[in-house]
């Protein structure tokens, strides 16, 4: 078996899959130059826009916090579902609710009902281990505190990651997950924006497939 030519072949599979999910996008993706972190957010904003998700730098816990408040505001939301990784849980989130009307629901205290919250709620918020600043991709690998569904049952997927996590490329995540061999983890998204098929009459149809509206939230 040749590895080399089977990684090769992975990698480019993968800069496909996180390109966006029509391929004449990838004319429109922006390539900044990534010495300057702003320029870097910048393009993956832009990227993530190009795929009909929005992205929002914020200084701050707390101004992720009003953030997520602002965007559950915006689209009605009543009910949302936490993941138990170490950025949501760091964040705060069920606390700065305490006592408003939105319901949360934390996957870490109740992991065996996951499917049950994660199809019922208006919203899920997960972390992310990385971002890609030139296709607008944002990287997730699952585990028992961060399961797959709830970034794809809820009609609403909100994404936290610190902007340290923002990297320019795939190949350059890829590296960093396991600089070694390069292998991949078993269970991982690559997410660009919110789920979109062309099935129906060959028009581009948003949620059919996972969340209608990705909103990523980048702190530092």
């Amino acid at each position: 078996m040749n590895t080399l030519k089977n990684r090769d072949e992975i990698l480019k599979k993968l800069r496909i899959c996180s390109s966006g999910p029509e391929a004449d996008l990838s004319s429109e993706l922006i390539r900044t130059p990534v010495e300057d972190i702003s320029a870097q957010y910048e393009a993956f904003r832009q990227n993530l826009v190009v795929a009909a998700g929005n992205a929002h730098r914020v200084e701050s816990n707390n101004e992720a916090l009003q953030k997520i408040d602002e965007i559950l505001t915006g689209f009605n939301a009543s009910s949302i579902a936490l993941s138990g990784d170490e950025v949501i849980s760091s964040l705060g989130v069920r606390a700065y609710f305490q006592g408003r009307k939105i319901v949360v629901r934390d996957l870490a205290k109740s992991i065996d009902e996951h499917r049950n919250i994660s199809f019922t709620v208006d919203a899920g918020i997960t972390g992310a281990d990385y971002a890609i600043a030139d296709t607008g991709t944002v990287v997730i690998v699952h585990n028992r505190n961060n399961p797959r569904l709830i970034s794809l049952a809820p009609p609403a997927h909100i994404v936290i990651l610190p902007i340290h996590k923002l990297l320019p490329d795939i190949d350059t995540v890829i590296a960093e997950i396991n600089p070694v061999t390069g292998e991949l983890p078993s269970a991982i998204s690559l997410i660009t924006g919110p789920s979109m098929t062309g099935d129906i009459a060959l028009q581009a149809t948003y949620g059919m497939h996972g969340p209608e509206v990705v909103e990523v939230i980048i702190v530092g």
